[in-house]
C-alpha cells in the first residue's frame, strides 16, 4: 500500500505531462504562436478528450512500470491458484499457507516483469520486437516504429557504453565465481555491476532500466574475455536475469534461490 501511494505521485506527474504534451502538439498543428498558443494549450489541458486521457493513463502506467502484461497476469493467476476456492465458506489452512508463501517469495509481479520487458526493449532484442510489431496489422504504424527503433538504439548504446567502461576498468560485471578471485574482487572494494566514481564503487543494477543496461554491457565485456558466440549470448542473458532478481521488490525470490544454491550459508 505504501508503494502504491508513492507510485501515485509519479503516475499523476506522468499523466499531467502527457496531457500537456498532447495539448502542445494540437496547438502546434494549428500553427499558433505566442499567447494564442499558450491559451489553446491551457484550454485543451483543462478539458482533454477521452482519447487524450486514455493515452495519458497508458503513458503514466508505462513510465512507472505499472502497466499490465501477460507475464504479470500469469504470475498473479498462479498465486491466486494456490489459494483456490473456499470450501463451505472457508479456505483450508494448507492452501492459506501456500498462498502466503507465494506472496512472500513473489510479493510483486507487475514492476519486475515490466522491468524485464523494458530491458529487452532497450537492447538489440528490441529490433526484433520492432519487426514483429510492424508485421502485426494491429500494432504496425509510424509511431510504433519510431518508438521501438529509438528504444533499441538507445538501449544498445547504453550496453555498448557499459562494455567500454568495463574495458577501461571503470565498471564491473558479476562477481567472479572462483573463490580466490572473488576474495580479491571484494578486497579491492569492488561490487558487482558497479561503476567507479571518485574513488568509490556504486552499484547500478537496481537503477532500472538504465543501470541494468550499463551493468549488462559491463558483464558482456567480462564474459567476452572467456566466451564467444552462443555461450556468450547465453551468459549475457543469465546476467540480465540475475540483475532482475536482485531488485529490491524481488528479494524474496533472490533469497529463495540463494538458499537453494548455498543451503548451509547464513546469508
Amino acid at each position: 500500500n505504501a508503494l502504491q501511494a508513492e507510485d501515485a505521485v509519479f503516475r499523476h506527474a506522468a499523466f499531467a505531462k502527457s496531457i500537456m504534451k498532447q495539448a502542445e502538439v494540437i496547438a502546434l498543428n494549428e500553427r499558433l504562436k505566442g499567447q494564442e498558443f499558450k491559451t489553446l494549450v491551457r484550454q485543451i489541458a483543462e478539458q482533454p478528450t477521452n482519447e487524450m486521457v486514455a493515452q495519458a493513463i497508458d503513458v503514466s502506467e508505462n513510465e512507472t512500470f505499472n502497466n499490465k502484461n501477460a507475464i504479470s497476469d500469469a504470475l498473479t493467476g498462479l498465486k491466486r491458484g494456490l489459494l483456490g476456492p473456499a470450501i463451505k465458506g472457508e479456505v483450508p489452512v494448507k492452501r492459506q499457507i501456500a498462498y502466503a508463501a507465494g506472496e512472500t517469495i513473489i510479493p510483486f509481479t507487475t514492476a519486475p516483469t515490466n522491468i524485464a520487458i523494458k530491458i529487452l526493449e532497450y537492447s538489440p532484442a528490441g529490433f526484433l520486437n520492432m519487426i514483429l510489431r510492424q508485421v502485426d496489422n494491429n500494432t504496425r504504424g509510424q509511431k510504433a516504429f519510431v518508438e521501438d527503433f529509438s528504444k533499441a538504439i538507445t538501449g544498445s548504446s547504453m550496453i555498448a557504453l557499459g562494455s567500454f567502461l568495463a574495458s577501461v576498468g571503470l565498471m564491473t560485471g558479476n562477481a567472479p565465481t572462483k573463490e580466490k578471485e572473488k576474495e580479491q574482487f571484494f578486497s579491492e572494494g569492488k561490487r558487482p555491476f558497479a561503476i567507479f566514481i571518485h574513488g568509490r564503487w556504486y552499484q547500478l543494477n537496481r537503477i532500472s532500466p538504465v543501470g541494468n543496461l550499463l551493468a549488462l554491457g559491463a558483464d558482456f565485456h567480462k564474459q567476452s574475455e572467456e566466451k564467444d558466440d552462443i555461450d556468450l549470448a547465453i551468459a549475457t542473458a543469465f546476467s540480465g536475469i540475475k540483475q532482475i532478481k536482485e531488485q529490491t521488490f524481488l528479494m524474496g525470490v533472490s533469497g529463495l534461490l540463494r538458499a537453494a544454491e548455498y543451503p548451509t550459508s547464513a546469508e
